[in-house]
């Protein structure tokens, strides 16, 4: 154990700051003062003194000087006393304690040898400071932490051995490199599986590979099963399969060909049925060709041998005309003709007056308003040049 005085230390240094301050000049002319101020009160003092003691004394002189010495010694005294009790009242005494106290065991320490185990551990406090590794040779140290290392384990978890490292549980890295081999019993990727090098198959990485892709293969084709018939696409890039017997299709391009064998419907509007006859309109086509609109009717329809009818099947009449314009209409029972004919170059027209208008040769006007005795009919002998042929009765 370190003895290091303390209380005699103490004592030395509170001395040693007395003395400091007794054998000053400040406290010298500071006392001087006091002095001259208290030599009023002294004096009374000792004339008191005096007259109480000159009745028994006869060397008043010596005893007057005596008297004055004791009471100059002991005011100066007094006065000295209460000042120094002040100056020491600033003094921190606890300052001065610490410090010495702090000195005197630095020294103690730094010339001392602690016998064996004369400090426990917990004593210690090390801060700032470096402990050498070579002073930790083994124990069990609990809570590690280093810069690069935080151990919240509670067991072991790490092992190493001269060319081995085990791992006890879950290993968890940002990256993973191997300079050589990894040997692993089971591998599940969550990411991008890429090779760099060659790989190295005994069968069975082929055999997984293979079978995993079938399976994937069939689950992503089962939705366009439909499209396939015995292993074959049912359509391609620009052809479908001569089997297909039925479809929906919506829309086409420009057909090059395309073969019917039933009825077909063009937008419900041109009808073909198996027996070759197309109906406009119609689903129900009276002939080759049958056109309707709304309530009219137009036909071809073969009428004998090397005869085709073309006409009205229902009771419709027929307009030939054109711009828009009828020029004969046929009836049930009646052709109307609303213009001129031409027949083999030889014009028929008919008016309601004498024609005078320019006109071709030969050219036949029949004259509709002709009454008994006036022409009925009229050629045209060139250009306005007509004469009559023929009279009413």
């Amino acid at each position: 154990m370190i003895n290091l005085d303390l209380e005699k230390q103490i004592a030395i240094q509170i001395e040693k700051t007395i003395k400091e301050y007794l054998d000053g000049e400040q406290l010298r002319k500071h006392i001087q003062e006091q002095v001259d101020a208290a030599i009023g009160s002294v004096i009374e003092r000792i004339a008191g003194k005096i007259y109480v003691d000159i009745v028994n004394e006869n060397q008043i002189a010596d005893h007057i000087e005596s008297i004055v010495k004791l009471e100059a010694s002991q005011t100066i005294q007094g006065i000295s006393l209460e000042k120094v009790r002040n100056e020491i009242a600033k003094v921190s005494v606890k300052d001065l304690i610490s410090k010495q106290v702090n000195k005197e065991i630095t020294v103690k320490i730094e010339k001392c040898d602690f016998p064996d185990a004369s400090i426990p551990v917990t004593s210690l406090k090390w801060e700032k400071g470096c402990l050498n590794g070579s002073y930790i040779s083994d124990g069990l140290i609990s809570n590690f932490s280093s810069t690069g290392i935080d151990d919240k384990a509670t067991n072991v978890q790490l092992t190493i051995l001269d060319n081995h490292v085990v791992v006890e549980n879950d290993f968890t890295a940002y990256n993973l490199t191997a300079a050589e081999t990894i040997n692993t019993k089971d591998l599940s990727l969550t990411g991008t599986l890429e090779f760099g090098t060659e790989i190295i198959d005994h069968g069975a990485l082929t055999q997984f590979v293979q079978t995993h892709f079938e399976i994937k293969i069939e689950e992503a084709l089962e939705a366009y099963k439909p499209l396939f018939k015995d292993g074959a696409t049912v359509i391609n890039e620009n052809r479908i399969l001569p089997n297909v017997v039925e479809s929906n299709l919506k829309k086409l391009g420009n057909l090059q060909e395309l073969t019917v064998l039933g009825d077909a419907n063009l937008s419900g509007t041109v009808y073909i049925n198996a027996n070759g006859k197309v109906g406009i309109n119609t689903d129900s086509p009276r002939g080759s060709l049958s056109v309707y609109d709304q309530d009219a009717e137009v036909s071809f329809v073969r009428s004998g041998r090397r005869t085709m009818f073309i006409g009205s099947t229902t009771p419709t009449g027929i307009e030939f005309g054109t711009n828009s314009k009828a020029q004969m209409t046929f009836h049930e029972n009646l052709i109307d003709i609303n213009s001129a004919i031409n027949l083999m170059g030889l014009k028929f027209s008919v008016s309601s007056t004498i024609p005078e208008h320019s006109g071709t040769l030969n050219e036949l006007v029949f004259v509709s308003t002709a009454n008994a005795g006036q022409p009925l009919l009229y050629i045209c002998k060139g250009g306005n040049r007509w004469s009559s042929l023929f009279k009413m009765q």
